[in-house]
C-alpha cells in the first residue's frame, strides 16, 4: 500500500515542476514611436531554457528580430474632403493620420496634378470643430480660398484638392474625397462705351484680339465679360482718315466701363488743272484736263464741267480765257 502511494506522489510532483518550467512572465508592452517596433527580450530563469522572464524594448528598423511584435501602422496618406465649391469659395478640410494634431498643406488644381494647373497652395489651419469631433483629434484642419477670377470665364473647370503628406513623401499625397468637382462661373460683367462722330461709318469691337461685334452708333454696350481686353477698329472710308482714342486696348474691370472715341476726319482734297496748249492762234482751241484726289466732286469754271477728273476741248477761242477747278470732299 505504501509503495503505491510513493509512486503516485512522484508523478504528481514531476507534473508540477514541468508545469512551472513552462510558465513565462511578460511585462506590459511600451508605447513606441512611429519609427520603432515593440520587441520582446527573454532571459532564462534558474538556467532553465523553458522558463523565461520577458521584457519589452523599443527598437528601430535596424535591430528588429523575430521577437518583435507587429510594427506600428506604416505611413498613412492624408484624409479629408473637398466641400461643395461655388463661384465665391473653394474649401474643405484635411489632416494626416500620422500627425493628426498638425495642420497640413493642401494643393488645389484646375485639371488635376500633372496635366492641370496649380491654383493655390494653402495650409489647412481653419477651425473645423466637426472634424475634431468626428475623428477625435485636436488641431485645426479647415481650408478656404476665394475662387480665382481667371476661373470665371463661362467654361468648365475640374477642381481637384490634394492633401500633402506631412512626411514630405509625395507618394503619400492623396486626392481628397469629393474631388474633383466641376466649376462653371460666368465672368462678371462691365460695359463698353463708344462715341462715333460719323455714325454712317461702322467700327468693330475686339475682345482679347478676336472680333466680337460691329456697329456704327454711339452707344454704351453692357453685359460684357470683365477681365478681358477690348479694342476698337473703325472701317476704312474713302476720303476719310480715322482715329480711336485711346488707340490701344483697355481691360474691363468688374462693373466698370471702358470708353472709346471714334473720330473720322475728311482728307484734304488735292486738285490739278492744265491746258494744252497754253497758247493758241485766234479761233484756235485747246484741251483742258483736270484731276483730283480725296474729292467727292469737282467743277470747272466758267464752263461748268463736272467730275473728279476729266478732259474737255475749249472750242474756238477769240479771246483770252481763264479756267479754274474747284473740288470738295464731303
Amino acid at each position: 500500500m505504501s509503495r503505491i502511494i510513493k509512486i503516485f506522489l512522484f508523478l504528481f510532483i514531476s507534473t508540477l515542476v514541468l508545469t512551472w518550467h513552462l510558465n513565462s512572465v511578460r511585462a506590459s508592452a511600451p508605447v513606441c514611436s512611429s519609427t520603432h517596433y515593440n520587441c520582446a527580450s527573454g532571459t532564462p530563469i534558474n538556467g532553465s531554457e523553458t522558463s523565461t522572464a520577458w521584457t519589452w524594448l523599443c527598437r528601430n528598423a535596424n535591430n528588429v528580430d523575430a521577437s518583435c511584435s507587429e510594427p506600428k501602422p506604416q505611413n498613412q496618406s492624408p484624409v479629408g474632403n473637398l466641400d461643395p465649391i461655388t463661384c465665391d469659395i473653394i474649401g474643405g478640410w484635411a489632416f494626416d493620420p500620422n500627425t493628426p494634431g498638425d495642420s497640413i498643406s493642401v494643393h488645389i488644381y484646375d485639371g488635376g496634378a500633372g496635366p492641370g494647373k496649380l491654383i493655390a497652395g494653402v495650409t489647412a489651419n481653419g477651425d473645423r470643430p466637426d472634424v475634431r469631433s468626428t475623428y477625435g483629434i485636436s488641431g485645426n484642419h479647415g481650408f478656404t480660398i476665394t475662387t480665382p477670377a481667371n476661373l470665371k470665364d463661362g467654361k468648365n473647370h475640374s477642381i481637384y484638392a490634394y492633401g500633402i503628406d506631412s512626411s514630405g513623401n509625395p507618394n503619400y499625397n492623396s486626392n481628397l474625397s469629393s474631388s474633383p468637382q466641376n466649376l462653371n462661373c460666368s465672368a462678371p460683367e462691365g460695359s463698353i462705351k463708344i462715341t462715333n462722330n460719323k455714325e454712317r461709318f461702322s467700327y468693330c469691337v475686339f475682345k482679347d484680339g478676336v472680333q466680337t461685334f460691329c456697329e456704327n452708333r454711339s452707344k454704351t454696350f453692357s453685359g460684357y465679360p470683365s477681365g478681358s481686353s477690348y479694342s476698337v477698329k473703325p472701317s476704312d472710308q474713302d476720303g476719310y482718315t480715322w482715329a480711336v482714342s485711346p488707340s490701344g486696348s483697355q481691360t474691363l474691370s468688374t462693373g466698370g466701363v471702358v470708353s472709346f472715341d471714334v473720330v473720322y476726319t475728311r482728307k484734304l482734297s488735292v486738285a490739278s488743272i492744265t491746258c494744252s496748249p497754253t497758247s493758241v492762234s485766234y479761233g484756235g482751241s485747246a484741251n483742258v484736263s483736270w484731276s483730283s484726289t480725296n474729292a467727292n466732286s469737282c467743277t470747272v469754271s466758267p464752263t461748268g464741267w463736272t467730275g473728279t477728273s476729266g478732259s474737255k476741248s475749249t472750242g474756238p477761242l477769240y479771246s483770252s480765257q481763264t479756267y479754274s477747278l474747284s473740288c470738295v470732299n464731303r
